[in-house]
């Protein structure tokens, strides 16, 4: 089982991020079982931005199922982290979920020119605000924005808005950018308030 850990030591660059994604190919097909041997104890981080990145692609991310299993994995790694769980599990059916290698070297080449331009953007800085304590309540965060992508992945189109502010907060935590992370947070606090403004109002009528 994977370590289900913070690496304080260490950012990775989003081009790292991507070399590591491609190195996890076990022939044929990628199984998130890959993914998570290939992180290892860097997990926490780039393991919120692989569901995010997915849910947000257009074509792979409206596949059925998958916008449930991004929200699913959220949801799990972000509660694991947040109970301090030493390795982390998942059902085993998300573990064997897997994708044939080519349209994953395709997903990853589409990303790949977007992630070398804004990779410019993150650089380890305001590391004071990596302290536990702050990424335990950014867990907490993605753990609420885990949950309103299930509500909102009914929506057409709808899951993007959590899934881009996990992927916001993940970018921060994997290349240790205190100053994006502090952004995020404060995306993700609207993201969170516009969520339950639209699902009170939807509410309300529904029941007058």
């Amino acid at each position: 089982m994977t370590p289900i850990t913070y690496d304080r030591q260490r950012g990775l660059s989003l081009v790292e991020v991507l070399d590591i994604l491609k190195e996890a190919r076990d022939g044929g097909e990628i199984s998130l079982d890959d993914i998570l041997a290939a992180f290892g104890p860097r997990a926490f981080g780039p393991l919120l931005l692989v569901p995010s990145l997915i849910a947000i692609v257009p074509v792979i991310g409206a596949l059925p199922g998958v916008s449930w299993g991004c929200s699913a994995l959220v949801v799990l790694i972000s509660l694991q982290f947040l109970l301090s769980h030493k390795k982390l599990w998942l059902p085993g059916f998300l573990r064997r979920a897997h994708m044939d290698d080519a349209k994953f070297d395709a997903m990853l080449d589409r990303v790949r020119p977007w992630f070398r331009r804004i990779g410019v953007l993150f650089e380890p800085r305001l590391e004071i605000l990596l302290h536990p304590v702050v990424v335990w309540f950014v867990a907490a965060v993605c753990l609420v924005l885990g949950l309103s992508m299930f509500v909102f992945s009914l929506i057409p189109g709808g899951i993007v808005i959590p899934a881009a502010a996990v992927l916001l907060l993940s970018l921060a935590l994997t290349t240790h950018d205190g100053l994006v992370l502090a952004f995020g947070l404060v995306i993700a606090s609207a993201s969170i308030a516009m969520i339950f403004s639209r699902t009170f109002s939807v509410a309300l009528n529904a029941i007058f």
